[in-house]
């Protein structure tokens, strides 16, 4: 619907700036923007009410429903994104259009769309090492990382028509969700943006049409606004480097300077207590993968990392998140795991990390994260968190039965540091000794970013 803005005009504009002007709507990204979250609202919604009160789809009512449709619609969306780099195939697929050829397919050994194709794919074929190839699925990358992992709430849904899926995946000439619009996997930054969706257009839906924002405190924050916070941190935390930071430019930095840069970046641990969708998290990534990428190059490294082994890296190593809203947690993770298939250029992706935690629930207010002031409890937390950070990095890559095990592990150990230190804030405080004993033990956060409170409302 850009398009009409390039026909010819009636009257010839009068000079260069005024041609830019009468085209310039044709390239108006956010113009396509506001559509898609009224076209997105619109068919979710739709889709809800189709299902809610069907005894196929498991008497999931109100907050359960809600979630559960919010799940689909995000794995849904993730694959349609990641499509694009035609890691997925099917029969009879137009180009990339996975998702759109293997709904036309229709059911399977008469089974619906969502029972005999959907199911098989979302928690086998993604999600379970060496079954990558199926009839019903055709041939998919696995992807580890949680987004496909059958939950009781997915257990609970028996079946569901396949009209429910058509506004959603149906052929493009339809006017459908997911094929009237050019989805893009080139992440946009504040100065460089597609007419298209990309995968920031995640963090948008959840804030701006989801959550009901305004009853939950979400909002969302302007990529400008973002980068601008992000690079005003990592100014304080390196102690200056304006023309490094703010402008990418390495002019007079030394090689050993270099190097003890990127010592501190690769170092740096930085949380959002209220991270929401991951507005933050992904504005501190792409700032971190810019400026370790310049210093690689200024520290004469000989084995420099790839942009995804660089991200890979950032999100491993220094990258934490809080939030209340669980969905919300999903949201952010999701966008992470897409920033990382986005600079992945293989034919066979890598699996994605476990992010359970790195990214994790819960309240960041009523658990305080004062300094332990207790000289036995400093040094319980330094005793134990060696385990955790070393139960934490297998699980990051783990799968299957191991991973299971490690989370069970993990848990463990983090109840039993509870008890140890005597440290409890109440049902659902984030305690913070206990669940971030790796940073913790070392004294805490180097970088805590969040969106301050930009207005007040009596």
């Amino acid at each position: 619907f850009n398009l009409p803005a390039l026909v010819w005009p009636d009257t010839a504009p009068a000079d260069d700036a005024a041609w830019v002007e009468c085209w310039g709507a044709a390239f108006d990204v956010e113009k396509v923007t506001k559509k898609f979250y009224k076209d997105y609202a619109e068919t979710f919604e739709a889709f809800e009410r189709y299902i809610k009160g069907r005894p196929d789809s498991g008497g999931l009512e109100d907050e359960d429903l809600h979630l559960w449709c919010q799940t689909v619609f995000n794995r849904l969306m993730f694959l349609r994104f990641i499509e694009r780099k035609g890691w997925l195939t099917f029969p009879g697929q137009r180009g990339t259009n996975y998702l759109s050829a293997l709904f036309e397919a229709g059911g399977c050994d008469g089974e619906s769309f969502f029972q005999g194709r959907l199911r098989p794919l979302f928690f086998t074929g993604l999600a379970v090492e060496g079954r990558q190839e199926a009839e019903a699925s055709g041939h998919v990358p696995f992807l580890n990382g949680g987004l496909f992992e059958e939950t009781d709430l997915d257990r609970r849904v028996i079946d569901i028509p396949d009209d429910a899926f058509r506004a959603v995946l149906g052929d493009e000439h339809a006017g459908t969700l997911f094929y009237s619009y050019n989805f893009t996997v080139e992440e946009s930054t504040p100065l460089d943006i597609e007419v298209a969706v990309d995968p920031e257009m995640l963090g948008k839906v959840f804030e701006e049409l989801v959550t009901g924002r305004h009853e939950t405190g979400s909002y969302y924050t302007p990529r400008p606004v973002v980068s601008f916070m992000c690079r005003e941190a990592l100014r304080g935390y390196l102690g200056g480097y304006r023309k490094l930071v703010d402008h990418h430019d390495p002019e007079g930095i030394s090689v050993e300077e270099a190097k003890s840069l990127l010592r501190k970046l690769d170092a740096v641990t930085i949380c959002d207590p209220a991270c929401g969708s991951g507005a933050y998290l992904l504005g501190m990534l792409h700032e971190l993968h810019a400026l370790t990428r310049i210093l690689d190059t200024r520290a004469e490294e000989d084995t420099a990392r790839d942009d995804y082994q660089r991200k890979l890296n950032i999100i491993s190593r220094n990258l934490y998140g809080v939030d209340l809203d669980s969905f919300a947690v999903n949201i952010a993770q999701l966008r992470l795991w897409l920033t990382l298939a986005v600079e992945f250029d293989g034919e066979v992706p890598e699996s994605l990390p476990n992010l359970d935690f790195k990214i994790e629930v819960g309240d960041s207010l009523t658990g305080p994260c004062q300094p332990i002031a207790e000289e036995m409890s400093a040094n319980i937390l330094r005793n134990r968190a060696a385990t955790l950070a070393e139960l934490k990095n297998r699980f990051l890559t783990a799968h299957g039965e191991e991973k299971e095990t490690l989370r069970d592990s993990i848990e463990q150990e983090e109840r039993s540091l509870a008890e140890e230190m005597d440290v409890h804030y109440g049902e659902g405080a984030v305690d913070w000794y206990t669940r971030f004993a790796e940073v913790f033990s070392e004294g805490g956060f180097d970088i805590a970013i969040a969106n301050p409170p930009y207005g007040i409302k009596c």
